[in-house]
């Protein structure tokens, strides 16, 4: 239903991109995150468009860590260094670590299954999330930009000349 729906309004004319949500809270757990990234991967496939993955509601992890140190006073600075920190290995996954940390929360028959997955996963290099903070317009900015560049929004009018504008070269 969803291709041929793509299929339509492509039809009219229209670029279209596939923007995949995955909210960060979703993702703080090595499980889910490999849920996501498949979750994705598949809808990628589907779809057969271009695609990004935004990994929303960035907000919330400086608020979760606040609340993990137990006080509401810190320094911004050290909020979202260390909510960076956190889902740096998400935002740009190291598969070892991920399935080291999966296989310690799996019953050991299914290793093997993550190993094949962090396998693939890094082989083909297909899913990489852009975060998303709605209270940053820098954070907005971005993301509006990959999907500007993965539709090549803006290609067709960089350089056009008409034919009422003759270049002269010996100027």
């Amino acid at each position: 239903m969803m291709t041929r729906l793509v299929d339509a309004i492509q039809g009219l004319g229209y670029r279209v991109c596939g923007v995949f949500l995955l909210d960060s809270q979703f993702v703080i757990e090595p499980s889910k995150f490999v849920s996501g990234t498949l979750s994705s991967l598949s809808s990628m496939v589907r779809l057969e468009l271009p695609h990004i993955n935004v990994m929303t509601k960035m907000d919330l992890i400086a608020n979760q860590i606040r609340e993990e140190r137990g006080h509401r006073d810190a320094e911004e600075d050290d909020l979202v260094e260390a909510a960076n920190d956190r889902l740096d290995e998400f935002l740009n996954p190291e598969m070892s670590s991920i399935i080291e940390a999966l296989n310690f929360e799996t019953h050991p028959r299914f290793h093997k299954l993550n190993a094949a997955l962090a396998s693939m996963m890094e082989d083909y290099s297909m899913v990489n999330f852009v975060p998303l903070d709605p209270t940053n317009e820098d954070s907005i900015t971005q993301v509006l930009m990959q999907i500007d560049n993965a539709i090549q929004y803006g290609e067709d009018e960089d350089v056009r000349i008409g034919p009422e504008e003759e270049v002269d070269i010996d100027d």
